[in-house]
């Protein structure tokens, strides 16, 4: 019984070697798990937003093409400065990975 308390109650202060190791690989072990989740939710939230942006640029064509008997003209600065000044306000001119939508 003394050797059990002198145990649980050494003097040592800190960690063991071993100890700091098993702490590490855990660490590493969900972060491995962790990382691979959160970017297929990352690509998912980015392919919901594009679709969404999509959707709305194509209610502002439509709704332009009514008030005005036709669509912009071809180009992707051609249609912001259609849609911009009644339509849609700010016209998203790059998806969400950063590449620039086009418009033909």
């Amino acid at each position: 019984m003394k050797w059990l308390c002198s145990n649980i109650y050494r003097k040592e202060r800190g960690f063991t070697l071993v100890e700091l190791m098993v702490v590490i690989i855990i660490i590493a072990i969900l972060t491995g798990i962790a990382i691979p989740s959160y970017m297929v939710l990352r690509n998912r939230a980015r392919i919901s937003a594009a679709q969404c942006e999509m959707k709305n640029i194509a209610v502002a064509l439509e709704m332009h093409r009514i008030d005005k008997h036709n669509y912009p003209a071809t180009g992707i600065s051609a249609m912001k400065s259609a849609l911009e000044s009644d339509y849609m306000d700010p016209v998203p001119t790059e998806d969400p990975w950063g590449q620039a939508y086009k418009y033909e």
